[in-house]
């Protein structure tokens, strides 16, 4: 960890494996500084989180950001915003749907066909359930194109994630 110093509180730097580098708070700065909300993105951070929302000074909402088909875990988070299709949602939770942007100079068709690849950016691809035969086609498919490159980039994927910044 590296220290940066960028007012009385101190601010971690930590690269992770890929190269990718995460900003990083100790507890104690935490409850020093003023927050407004904590945002859980995996549902295992659901419990922790809002125990820490709990003994923070400020009091600050929870907030479960669900960018995959992630369940809404019984009601636990209170506020909800998602880009994914939700279904059942209970009628205490306030939620709020959202659809992501991406930069179309990045990502537009293009019918060229450079090369031989066929990629997938899906989070947890090989890992969840809900994905098991999403995940059997792609390796059955594959298998049936040796001669083609096959990559499955996203958290806890084969390929690992892909961030974006350089």
């Amino acid at each position: 960890m590296n220290d940066l110093k960028t007012s009385n509180n101190p601010i971690y730097l930590c690269q992770d494996r890929s190269g990718f580098i995460n900003k990083a708070i100790t507890l104690d700065t935490f409850y020093q500084i003023p927050v407004d909300f904590v945002i859980a993105s995996l549902p295992a951070h659901i419990e922790p989180f809002l125990h820490l929302c709990k003994i923070h000074p400020n009091k600050p909402k929870l907030i479960y950001q669900i960018g995959n088909a992630w369940p809404i875990q019984a009601g636990l988070a209170p506020n909800v915003m998602a880009s994914a299709l939700i279904n059942d949602l209970p009628n205490h939770i306030h939620f709020i749907s959202y659809h992501q942007e991406f930069d179309l100079s990045v990502f537009h068709p293009n019918f060229s066909y450079p090369g031989q690849n066929i990629y997938s950016f899906v989070n947890c691809f090989n890992a969840i359930e809900a994905y098991n035969s999403d995940w059997q086609l792609f390796e059955s498919v594959e298998k049936l194109m040796p001669d083609w490159t096959f990559k499955s980039y996203g958290g806890l994927c084969r390929d690992n994630r892909v961030d974006g910044f350089g």
